[in-house]
């Protein structure tokens, strides 16, 4: 448990004391505790990056149950048609109607009718790309928090903070990274 001191109803974690033979997973645990009972502006600005993204996230959902949407996808697109039947169908995207969307799968040519259509999602590959940023993204955070969490009179100083926790936020932005999804969502049925 880390000593605070308080001022002015802020919290302020006093200065750890590191022996030179602790391991690094004691410091990372140090760290963390310290930014969790440090200081109500990380909380605050953990509490802004929440709202972002969810404000972001439902940005990015709004206008999708467009038909029309449909028109600008290209021949030879690599698409996903979900029918309202939960079948899912994979191909190369060929033309789209008022009435129904056509695309190539496998050999043959297969067209869907519009009500039976409730999602088309365009495939793009670009889980390596996702993962990069991921990754950068995931360090700088890492490596920001682990140097504003660490006390300057520690035995590591700084730096060390930076690149363990750098490595941590690395991990877990990879992790993040790949597992994001690699398809944009075209059309979906709605649900009114």
């Amino acid at each position: 448990m880390f000593p605070i001191r308080h001022e002015a109803g802020r919290c302020f974690p006093l200065e750890l004391s590191i022996h030179p033979r602790t391991s690094c997973d004691k410091v990372l645990v140090q760290s963390i505790r310290a930014v969790i009972k440090g200081d109500s502006c990380m909380r605050n600005m953990l509490s802004l990056v929440c709202v972002l993204g969810i404000s972001c996230a439902s940005f990015a959902q709004t206008g999708q149950s467009s038909w029309a949407n449909l028109s600008g996808l290209k021949a030879g697109q690599k698409i996903q048609v979900v029918e309202t039947s939960s079948k899912k169908d994979s191909g190369t995207f060929l033309a789209v109607s008022d009435s129904a969307i056509s695309f190539k799968v496998g050999a043959g040519e297969k067209s869907v009718q519009r009500p039976d259509v409730r999602s088309v999602k365009l495939l793009t590959q670009r889980r390596l790309r996702n993962t990069l940023i991921g990754l950068g993204v995931g360090a700088g955070a890492g490596a920001a928090i682990g140097a504003g969490a660490t006390p300057s009179g520690s035995f590591f100083g700084k730096g060390v903070g930076a690149a363990v926790i750098g490595v941590f936020g690395g991990v877990c932005g990879t992790a993040v990274g790949a597992l994001w999804p690699t398809h944009n969502t075209i059309y979906r049925l709605s649900s009114h």
